[in-house]
């Protein structure tokens, strides 16, 4: 019962800061316009990427929930796949209507605000970017396919970029080139938890070299495109090719960096997971409630023993005792919370670590605990029946000196009382004082059975 989410850190940079450079972007990008003159070097973005990014950063700044039902979002997202759909069949099929042609605006009027158009490759970013919040609450895997080919896109997108300002052809816009970086990042850092980013964004050694790798293939072609740009000017559409091909390569490499990073982090997962988890159960063993410690705070320790497991185990056979534990272990899963785990002390023993504090509320759990065990079908051997029935023990954390190790001694100490108390019950730890008169007869090895 591991919970897997999202750091306060990555949903500070996914939901609040790339959403606010973005909008910083676009704005920036309106500053040429407003200027009523375009630098050579700069050139401002067109007025469909400008919407598709604002409607990006709106998305992306409501949290997890992204587009959500916001039936309004929706239906500026279509809008902007479908114009940008549109731009690129004006780009690819010549007796296609040139409703985004910038003439058509020109004869209008409109020419500070639409005299750009939206690039293709820019284009094909904002349609898979739009796609990836589309279905992000409804498939995570087409996201992650949607966000890998924005990611590409990028890569394209920032090595035609290099070129064209070499070359002073104005083709792409250097503000719409990173808030396509900034967008595929964002979606990258919402989808965290999943392969293959969830290894990219780790922060382990693997993870930190990963970002660095990826680094270094995304500004390779970068790094070509800046030496072909040395040819002459009627080499334009030469160098073009040359740095298309390496952006290419570049997207395939980072690809299969990613694929078989992600292979990777899962057989060490599934390692991590063979020796933290019970192989019978599936619960946590010892090694995995260290982790769980270190991970997450609890305030209560509950100690489980199923009755007269031994005698069972004896008469019924191993194999009737580990179909006993594998069901008891699913039968206290499910009566917990989502903040509780349960763990697999060893042999037929159980530990419940909870947030619950009190002693009513411990109580309360514990009986709740202890009466769902009881609903399990009683075992048969002969004329002989056995009733499944489990002693609990409950005692507080105290954070203060002892810790976890002194709630597990107390708890310990409390299930032994509940054992000596007839079995079938539930003490606290306050129970401690019965059980020294018990320990004082010297009775204390024999009740644990």
């Amino acid at each position: 019962m591991t919970r897997k989410s999202r750091s306060p850190q990555k949903q500070v940079f996914a939901y609040k800061l790339f959403p606010l450079a973005m909008v910083a972007l676009v704005c920036a990008g309106q500053i040429p316009y407003f200027l009523g003159r375009q630098n050579e070097y700069l050139l401002p973005m067109a007025t469909v990427s400008t919407g598709g990014y604002l409607v990006l950063a709106i998305a992306m700044a409501r949290g997890a929930q992204g587009l959500g039902r916001s039936v309004l979002l929706h239906g500026l997202s279509f809008l902007v796949i479908a114009l940008s759909v549109q731009r690129l069949l004006q780009n690819l099929i010549p007796s296609w209507p040139q409703v985004l042609q910038p003439q058509l605006f020109v004869d209008y009027g409109l020419v500070p605000f639409a005299a750009n158009r939206l690039s293709s490759i820019c284009a094909i970013g904002l349609i898979f970017l739009n796609l990836a919040l589309l279905v992000e609450l409804r498939s995570r895997w087409h996201a992650i396919v949607f966000t890998m080919t924005a990611w590409f896109a990028a890569i394209f997108a920032l090595n035609g970029l290099v070129v064209d300002t070499s070359y002073l052809t104005n083709g792409i816009s250097f503000f719409s080139v990173a808030s396509l970086v900034i967008g595929g990042t964002a979606m990258a850092l919402r989808l965290s938890a999943e392969a293959p980013f969830l290894v990219l964004f780790k922060g382990s050694g693997l993870g930190l070299a990963l970002r660095i790798v990826s680094c270094v293939i995304v500004i390779e072609p970068l790094a070509v495109g800046l030496f072909v740009s040395a040819f002459e000017t009627e080499r334009y559409y030469v160098s073009a090719s040359v740095t298309h091909v390496v952006a290419i390569i570049a997207s395939i490499k980072l690809a299969m960096i990613l694929a078989v990073a992600s292979v990777f982090d899962q057989n060490q997962t599934l390692l991590q997971q063979a020796a933290e988890f019970d192989h019978l159960t599936g619960l946590l063993n010892r090694h995995g409630l260290e982790r769980e410690l270190a991970n997450n705070s609890f305030n209560s320790v509950v100690m489980l023993d199923i009755d007269h497991f031994k005698q069972i185990n004896d008469a019924l056979g191993h194999a009737a005792g580990d179909k006993l534990l594998v069901a008891v272990a699913k039968t206290l899963s499910g009566c917990l919370g989502p903040d509780d785990v349960v763990v697999r002390w060893g042999g037929d023993e159980f530990i419940v670590l909870t947030q619950e504090h009190g002693q009513e509320r411990l109580q309360a759990l514990s009986e709740g605990l202890r009466k769902a065990i009881t609903t399990l079908p009683a075992l048969h051997l002969a004329t002989w029946r056995f009733q499944i029935t489990m002693s609990l023990g409950y005692a507080q954390i105290d954070f203060g000196t002892q810790g976890f190790a002194g709630a597990v001694s107390r708890a310990d100490q409390a299930l032994y009382a509940a054992k000596y108390a007839g079995r079938n019950k539930t003490r606290g730890e306050r129970a401690e004082q019965v059980l020294q008169q018990f320990q004082a007869a010297d009775m204390a090895p024999e009740a644990k059975v």
